[in-house]
């Protein structure tokens, strides 16, 4: 993938994954409204380039996806399951989720919030210096792996709000107010035909 300027306009080059282009989105530098949408097209774009490489990758991989109907806990039931922990096994997995946390960061980082991991798997991506705030009262942001029923942020103390780097297509309850480090794109998801579920989680 490579930058490309065409007047003044700016965009990306091929995909190193598809053969179709990139649409090429202009960049108005006399209004900061139209940058400032410009840069928001780019950072959505970014977001969905590297989901897709990231599940191409998975989806490569044996033991860290299972595609198939699961049974979680007595009355939910989805379809698909990322072991994010194998997933950043993957060099170049890690690395994307790496990338995407620092460029989320970016936005959060600051006095106004204390950056807190909610599972072990977020532990990795939290410098000692994402933690340091200036202001008494900061916003307490959670940063979790895969969002699919809230619970491990009901059971985090003093949490605020969160960012999860997924939020699984089955989840219940999800609010127009949270955001996904990197979209869920298995490709075996518009694929269901039997929805009997093959797996059951256990919880601990």
């Amino acid at each position: 993938m490579l930058y490309k300027k065409d007047g003044s306009s700016h965009g990306f080059s091929v995909l190193d994954t598809q053969k179709s282009r990139v649409p090429i989105f202009k960049i108005a530098s006399s209004s900061g409204k139209e940058t400032a949408t410009a840069l928001e097209a780019i950072t959505r774009w970014l977001k969905w380039h590297d989901s897709k490489i990231f599940w191409d990758r998975v989806e490569q991989r044996k033991h860290v996806y299972i595609a198939g109907q699961i049974r979680w806990g007595e009355k939910l039931s989805i379809f698909g399951y990322l072991d994010f922990g194998q997933a950043l096994r993957d060099e170049r997995c890690a690395f994307i989720a790496q990338t995407s946390f620092i460029r989320a960061w970016a936005v959060f980082e600051g006095a106004e919030y204390l950056l807190t991991s909610l599972d072990p798997l977020t532990k990795r991506f939290i410098s000692p210096e994402g933690k340091k705030v200036q202001r008494k009262n900061p916003v307490k942001l959670g940063l979790g792996s895969v969002y699919l029923t809230g619970t491990t942020q009901q059971n985090t103390p003093d949490i605020d709000t969160t960012l999860n780097f997924f939020i699984h297509p089955d989840a219940p309850q999800v609010s127009a107010e949270m955001y996904s480090l990197l979209h869920w794109l298995s490709r075996q998801q518009g694929k269901i035909v039997d929805i009997t579920p093959k797996f059951k989680f256990l919880d601990g």
